[in-house]
């Protein structure tokens, strides 16, 4: 094999475990890191989302059973995730997606903050 060809092997084997370690970020953390600031860090993520329901009761609060799906990369630095949820009767509401761009930045720059 040529070492350009392996270079091109490697580099497309990090950019694919890139992509994978982004997704279970976004799994893993059920979406709340997505409105994470630097006054609260790790929110719940129910903070992060909510959903009613409005039924012959009443207003009822839905946000604790919604759940994030398989995130979806469009591109290289943006994903969507998509966002459902059921209420009692098992009626589902549309899916809604959100964008997550992916900023990139260098080491060096967090070194000083860790």
């Amino acid at each position: 094999r040529k070492k350009g060809e392996f270079d091109l092997k490697l580099k497309s084997q990090q950019q694919e475990q890139y992509g994978n370690d982004i997704k279970e970020l976004v799994r893993s953390t059920a979406g709340a890191e997505l409105c994470a600031t630097p006054s609260k860090p790790h929110p719940d993520p129910s903070e992060c989302i909510s959903a009613y329901d409005e039924t012959y009761q009443g207003k009822v609060n839905l946000s604790k059973k919604v759940s994030v799906g398989e995130p979806v990369q469009k591109s290289s630095l943006l994903w969507s995730v998509p966002y459902n949820v059921q209420d009692e009767a098992g009626n589902a509401a549309e899916t809604v997606w959100r964008d997550i761009v992916v900023e990139e930045v260098e080491l060096s720059e967090w070194e000083g903050k860790i």
